[in-house]
């Protein structure tokens, strides 16, 4: 047997959390959610958000949020219209912003108004990276070093699932936005907030979205929590565990169970 050796390159690392999945039943989603409230509504909430194993920008997540009945699980776009591209051209909003870094929020006003007010949490089964490596094996380390000079080992892209190391359901802090789009009226949209990486998970990327406790949702969904940004963490150490991935996941337009195929063995970020 061989032992996979990764050299991961921050420089090298792709965009921050640009896929997430969710992959759970009506009803377990709603027992992960139920220290909220005794009754949650879930009337916005698609079924086919519940079954998605390649979330990329524009598709719908699974978000809760305070609603004048109380706490309410819906479906969402991933990707905040602001409030001057509601009535924008399609070509506008196929580059929409799916995360917001957390030192910007109280200065980027297209940020400020919605995290103040409409703050909510994105449920997902964890979230995908992406790193360039170079690959190698215990049993071909002798050689590799002997023709280093003349053919180095080719970089190759590598995808990485961090989901929860328990539990099967993850709580990521975001905000959202009115939308309705023609044709769609009542959609509303939404993005992740993203934090400096804690040493866990620094590795991969040098920064992460937010992983809320329950301990701490009650306060970041309610709109008079004075200081917000408090509650605003990276995982720490054995908090989540990642699996590297085979290929098919790079592809937006596989949705697949087999995307989330492994390679290799899963880590427990320390």
């Amino acid at each position: 047997a061989t032992t996979e050796i990764y050299t991961l390159s921050l420089h090298d690392a792709l965009p921050i959390c640009a896929r997430t999945l969710l992959i759970t039943k009506r009803v377990k989603l709603h027992f992960f959610v139920s220290s909220l409230a005794p009754e949650i509504f879930s009337e916005g909430l698609k079924e086919s958000t519940l079954s998605s194993h390649n979330l990329a920008p524009t598709d719908d997540i699974a978000v809760l949020r305070m609603s004048a009945q109380g706490p309410e699980l819906t479906s969402m776009r991933w990707g905040l219209v602001t409030s001057g591209q509601r009535s924008a051209p399609k070509q506008v909003l196929r580059r929409p912003l799916i995360n917001a870094r957390q030192d910007k929020l109280a200065t980027w006003r297209d940020w400020t108004t919605p995290f103040q007010q409409r703050r909510c949490l994105v449920i997902t089964s964890g979230w995908i990276e992406w790193t360039m490596e170079t690959p190698g094996d215990a049993s071909s380390q002798a050689q590799t070093t002997l023709f280093a000079a003349s053919r180095p080992p080719e970089p190759k892209r590598q995808a990485w699932w961090f989901r929860p190391a328990k539990g099967e359901l993850l709580a990521l802090a975001g905000f959202w936005n009115p939308w309705d789009p023609p044709g769609d009226p009542g959609r509303d949209s939404a993005a992740l907030i993203t934090v400096a990486a804690s040493p866990a998970l620094s590795r991969w990327h040098d920064r992460s979205p937010v992983v809320l406790p329950q301990s701490a949702w009650g306060a970041y969904l309610n709109p008079d929590t004075v200081d917000p940004q408090a509650l605003l963490r990276s995982p720490g150490p054995g908090e989540i565990e990642v699996q590297p991935l085979a290929v098919g996941i790079g592809s937006v337009r596989n949705k697949a169970p087999s995307v989330l195929q492994p390679e290799g063995e899963v880590i427990l970020a320390m």
